[in-house]
């Protein structure tokens, strides 16, 4: 099912992209595909607590083992709201200039009061994305 332009502004802010919901049982997929500069395709998900890195680092390092040059990139962490935003993942210069990167993004509520009402879920957002040198 289409995501609404408002939907899609939650994720991307102010930049171009589009987005559908996937239905999985109970629980809801978002593919997301974010247009240019930025060329970046997500999927995120709402998981339980204590979710591991590990899916994400099997399904990066398939990936990576028929491209070189791939580093890790700085992990982030921000607090937005009660939520906690952590950004991990590595980057590699393309031949054109362009950067390609792979991310796992995980937010979590950080608010006490919400944890304490049963908002425990961990939403994970694993992102391909390329990306123009003019978007710095």
């Amino acid at each position: 099912m289409p995501l609404s332009p408002e939907e899609v502004r939650v994720t991307f802010q102010g930049d171009p992209g589009r987005g559908w919901l996937l239905k999985d049982g109970e629980r809801n997929i978002q593919i997301m595909l974010e247009l240019p500069p930025f060329h970046a395709c997500s999927v995120r998900r709402t998981l339980s607590p204590g979710f591991g890195i590990f899916e994400y680092r099997a399904a990066a390092d398939a990936f990576k083992a028929a491209r070189q040059g791939f580093v890790p990139v700085q992990e982030e962490v921000t607090e937005s709201r009660g939520i906690r935003i952590r950004a991990q993942g590595e980057h590699r210069p393309l031949p054109d200039g362009r950067t390609e990167a792979l991310l796992i993004i995980d937010q979590q509520v950080s608010d006490p009061a919400r944890r304490a009402r049963g908002e425990v879920g961990v939403d994970i957002r694993f992102v391909h994305q390329i990306v123009d040198a003019s978007a710095g």
